[in-house]
């Protein structure tokens, strides 16, 4: 663990804003959308068909279609380029699934964590089927996920205080980290590891 300094606080913030809805619940389709380009040409937005529907993570599949996490709608959205879209419900019966990132896989499946529901999941991008997995640590809230050179897929477990490791067939491996750590974002690096930072303990590992 690298420990950082105490006002490591960032000066900028850098990215691009999009507004993504859904019309229904379950797969749906929506007619697509002309995006409406802003002045400058750095900001595309999509504009929102229905209400709040709190986008959160975004990935990007194999084809050049983007999966965006619907945390308010218990859906996942997989739109084009080009504004097509439709919307996936996640089957988690009356729980809420509490989307929080998403990260491309192998075998063509776009991998999610779900805070609330305490699972990781994939659909496959090809034909839009949902499978999902329990984790074994109660209430762990797993937040990041990305792919490993592995195969596998990492995830972190923040109120946990563990890095997670699923493979492909749904076998999870929890590997603790120390007291309050409070892993959020990961990433596999260029030396083979996976790369994490830990909100609550300052730290990157």
């Amino acid at each position: 663990m690298y420990k950082l300094p105490r006002n490591s606080v960032p000066r900028k913030f850098v990215g691009i804003t999009a507004a993504i809805g859904v019309v229904a619940a379950g797969l749906t389709a929506v007619t697509p959308v002309s995006p409406a380009s802003a002045a400058t040409g750095d900001v595309t937005t999509f504009p929102a068909p229905l209400g709040n529907s709190q986008p959160g993570g975004i990935a990007l599949d194999a084809t050049g279609n983007f999966w965006i996490g619907l945390t308010a709608l218990d859906q996942i959205a997989k739109a084009t380029p080009t504004g097509g879209l439709v919307t996936i419900a996640i089957p988690n019966g009356n729980a809420n699934a509490g989307t929080s990132s998403l990260a491309f896989g192998t075998n063509n499946r776009m991998w999610l964590t779900e805070k609330t529901a305490n699972r990781v999941s994939y659909f496959s991008t090809l034909a839009n089927t949902y499978t999902g997995f329990d984790i074994p640590t109660a209430n762990s809230e797993p937040m990041g996920i990305a792919a490993g050179p592995d195969g596998n897929m990492w995830f972190t477990e923040f109120a946990g205080d563990k890095i997670g490791r699923v493979t492909n067939a749904g076998s999870i491996t929890e590997f603790p980290l120390a007291a309050d750590a409070e892993p959020t974002s990961i990433v596999a690096g260029p030396d083979g590891a996976m790369w994490f930072t830990a909100q609550k303990g300052n730290s990157i590992g």
